[in-house]
């Protein structure tokens, strides 16, 4: 007897419509989006070569030793959201995803600064708030924290402005609490953001004999001490704080309405300053500084560090030639006058750009 068995034939896999993804992300709260390579760029820069580069020629060249503990300052941002992360899609051939945050978050900037010698001074907060509540107002009095704002509620050359001012100011108080002369030199250690760049904020702190030093460029996790013992714990404390403070009454004294979004901004400043000091504590921030090889001066701490990198890629440059039209701050004296002036003539050259344009507009 003769056997037929069936033939199948597999269908050709279609793609997805545009409106089909558009909708199923929306159904699964999901983002399609492309790879992020965060990861890998950490790994090219945080290498033993540019640490030890960044070491002997930027950082001990100021010789760190000649700085009272107390004057010796890490600043740095960042960004506390109300929601929880989102997960994403990315292409197969993506081997790392960025991460995402949901717009309908509330979000605000906190500023830390701490010094070498186990103090946190008062946080910088940048908010979209327009009414305070009671709480905040008697936290703001009493010295707790600093508030300011703009639209969008981040960093920028303008509030980096006003930061520098409110810092000089603190940095001259301490100088009389531990009875240090006013011509004193202190040693601030910054990231390479874009708004370090502001003229005016460098001739302040200059004047008012503030060294400022930015790290290489992704290097932040080895040698900030901010990142190396902080942070993370102040993470971790601010998720239990949120719980803790879910509901939290606060008072407006204010006809106007207050919508959720301003009272959940509220709740989250005052769980991040409470969050902050717990983990700001005077054995964490020495040991962060200790651990990140800034106080005491140490390079073999960081370059014993289990995280440094043995991807070989070529020294760091710094480059003190002819100013180019896109200046590098990173692994730089923000204070020289050489760079300010990079900067000064950067901006003037900005402005007659402008000039031009407008006459041709016309």
């Amino acid at each position: 007897m003769k056997m037929f068995y069936p033939h199948f034939e597999a269908k050709i896999s279609q793609e997805p419509s545009h409106i089909w993804l558009e909708g199923w992300l929306s159904r699964v709260n999901c983002r399609c989006t492309t790879g992020h390579n965060i990861i890998h760029e950490y790994a090219q820069q945080g290498t033993v070569e540019n640490m030890k580069y960044w070491f002997e020629n930027v950082f001990l060249k100021l010789n760190p030793q000649n700085y009272q503990r107390s004057m010796i300052y890490n600043m740095d941002e960042t960004m506390v959201v109300s929601n929880s992360r989102i997960p994403v899609i990315i292409r197969k051939t993506d081997k790392f995803a960025p991460v995402m945050e949901d717009n309908k978050s509330e979000h605000i900037t906190l500023v830390c600064t701490i010094s070498s010698n186990g103090d946190l001074l008062t946080p910088f907060i940048i908010t979209q708030l327009h009414y305070l509540p009671s709480t905040l107002n008697d936290l703001i009095k009493d010295q707790k924290l600093t508030l300011s704002g703009n639209s969008k509620g981040w960093m920028n050359g303008e509030l980096f402005l006003e930061w520098t001012k409110w810092f000089v100011k603190e940095n001259k108080q301490r100088k009389q609490r531990f009875e240090l002369p006013e011509n004193e030199r202190s040693l601030l250690l910054l990231d390479s953001h874009s708004s370090r760049e502001n003229v005016e904020a460098l001739k302040i702190l200059k004047d008012n004999f503030v060294d400022v030093i930015t790290y290489p460029s992704h290097c932040t996790f080895l040698v900030q001490a901010l990142d190396v013992g902080i942070f993370r714990s102040f993470k971790s404390l601010l998720k239990h704080q949120l719980i803790q403070n879910s509901d939290l009454e606060l008072i407006f004294n204010t006809n106007e309405k207050i919508s959720k979004s301003q009272i959940h901004r509220c709740k989250l400043i005052i769980c991040s300053i409470n969050a902050l000091t717990q983990s700001s504590t005077w054995q964490n921030i020495r040991s962060a500084f200790q651990n990140s090889g800034i106080s005491p001066a140490n390079m073999e701490i960081v370059l014993k560090n289990p995280h440094i990198s043995s991807f070989e890629k070529p020294k760091i440059k710094i480059d003190l030639q002819k100013p180019k039209k896109k200046i590098s701050i990173s692994s730089r004296l923000l204070t020289s006058s050489t760079l300010i002036n990079e900067l000064e003539n950067r901006t003037t050259e900005k402005l007659k750009d402008k000039k031009y344009e407008n006459l041709f507009l016309m």
